[in-house]
């Protein structure tokens, strides 16, 4: 063991610890790659202020809007960067209940889906009435057949269905459209679909699309906003 001299200026306490041997090696720092819903990352840089500033000429914002994304690189040329991505997509509850989709539902079905998304609803009363029409619900398709011929080589087969039927017409339900934001009012429309002698149900909601675009262009406005000092590339 080799002689150690030490000249020692001042110690704190009565014990001093003498390590020997090679110290431990540094790791290299990981990069940080942060993902969240629609305001995550205008509230990473409201929060994170002093961190932007100090590598200013080193941040930089994606923005795509066809694919509904946003992404803050904060230290682009460093292998440890920091990246927090947002992606604003409609929540699960609409997608489930398959709102302009054309998905198609006969009467119990749609009564079981939306007897399970209580939730959805402004009041369980609301809920219980909308439910109650779907599972009581009377129905009857009518079907007529007018044949014409004006003797002269013109011959035409009309069809006609008429659908009579006591199913509910609409309904509201209040839940946020894209992941992360508030709740809106929703008006959704059950609307029937023949098919041979059978009816489909399906839920459209006139509004949804054009709730979904103005949440969408407020966002990317707020978070063009918040980091406009710094290089922002739209794709």
């Amino acid at each position: 063991m080799q002689d150690l001299n030490l000249k020692l200026e001042q110690i704190e306490g009565n014990e001093l610890i003498i390590r020997t041997g090679e110290a431990l090696p540094l790791k290299p720092k990981k990069a940080v790659h942060l993902t969240g819903t629609i305001g995550s990352v205008v509230d990473f840089a409201t929060k994170r202020k002093t961190l932007l500033e100090q590598n200013r000429d080193k941040v930089h914002l994606v923005l795509n809007r066809s694919e509904m994304t946003c992404l803050l690189v904060v230290g682009e040329d460093q292998p440890d960067n920091l990246t927090v991505s947002a992606k604003m997509q409609l929540v699960d509850d609409l997608k489930n209940l398959g709102i302009n989709t054309g998905q198609g539902y006969n009467c119990k079905s749609l009564a079981q889906k939306l007897r399970m998304s209580r939730w959805l609803f402004r009041s369980r009363e609301e809920q219980a009435e909308v439910v109650d029409r779907l599972v009581k619900v009377e129905m009857k398709v009518n079907t007529a057949f007018k044949e014409s011929d004006d003797f002269r080589g013109n011959t035409a087969l009309a069809k006609t269905r008429n659908v009579v039927s006591n199913v509910p017409l609409d309904f509201v339900i209040k839940t946020p459209i894209i992941e992360g934001d508030t709740p809106v009012e929703l008006n959704v429309n059950i609307e029937l679909d023949v098919l041979s002698d059978a009816v489909a149900l399906r839920l459209v909601s006139p509004d949804l699309e054009a709730i979904k675009r103005q949440i969408i262009d407020d966002q990317f406005q707020r978070v063009e906003e918040v980091l406009s000092d710094y290089v922002i590339i739209r794709q």
